[in-house]
């Protein structure tokens, strides 16, 4: 609705099956933003699922495995390390059966490396054919490149799961928004001068309201990604649109 008063008049428009499509359709728009940030995204926070097992990549393991090369995908050294710390192992060239009773674990084998927290995830990752430990000096780089690595194998799987728990955010927090508001419009009926019958009526009301603010989030999130200020600035769009038709039609349908 492109103004408060036709949002306000034009509440009877949509039947409940219409409500339900509308709603889907603007909790769309609020999903672009998210489908592309994920798209343009080139890493993961993996600490925040595996924070044991990538600190075992420290100064000490790097001065360990000088000397251990890669080359397209594959480790050149045949020789074996086991470097053990306090909280795990990393391994090179280690056999299956030495590291299965720890509970962090990094594990470079010739074509792959081997990710185990405590958290309870294990992760198998090949070696990209571009990986070049040389490259990286520092314990932080080593540990961003297996990050690239992990990430670039397990992207669809990261990109769908982020995308459902983000999406659900959204409808979970529209459903709460949308249908707590419409509540209050709703028992606007006890006061004579409102003309809003019924329920739908309400939720309808509400819908046509939240447009512009959904459309506004929808802009922002594009420029610049935060679940949080999108969702705000839709919250914020429809409490003026709530707010300028009350001011227009004090919510009374027009006099014929």
């Amino acid at each position: 609705m492109l103004t408060p008063k036709a949002a306000f008049y034009g509440r009877n428009q949509l039947n409940w099956f219409q409500i339900v499509i509308v709603f889907l359709f603007l909790n769309g728009l609020l999903m672009i933003p998210v489908s592309l940030s994920f798209a343009n995204s080139k890493q993961f926070q993996l600490e925040e699922m595996m924070p044991n097992a990538l600190q075992l990549i420290d100064n000490e393991t790097m001065k360990s495995m000088e000397g251990i090369d890669f080359k397209n995908g594959e480790m050149q050294s045949t020789s074996q390390l086991l470097i053990e710390k306090e909280s795990g192992v990393v391994g090179v060239n280690q056999p299956e059966k030495a590291l299965k009773k720890e509970m962090n674990v990094v594990a470079f084998e010739k074509n792959q490396f081997i990710l185990k927290d405590q958290s309870g995830y294990e992760f198998n990752v090949a070696y990209t054919k571009n990986f070049d430990k040389t490259a990286s000096t520092t314990a932080k780089q080593l540990v961003n490149e297996l990050k690239r690595m992990w990430y670039q194998q397990n992207r669809a799987f990261v990109s769908f799961t982020m995308m459902l728990m983000t999406g659900s955010i959204l409808v979970v927090s529209n459903i709460l928004l949308i249908g707590g508001s419409a509540i209050f419009v709703w028992l606007t009926k006890r006061n004579a001068y409102s003309s809003i019958a019924s329920y739908r009526e309400s939720v309808n009301f509400i819908l046509n309201a939240s447009g512009w603010g959904m459309l506004l989030g929808l802009m922002v999130g594009i420029v610049h990604f935060d679940l949080t200020i999108m969702l705000s600035l839709s919250s914020l769009g429809m409490v003026i649109m709530l707010t300028a038709a009350f001011v227009i039609t004090k919510f009374k349908d027009k006099k014929m």
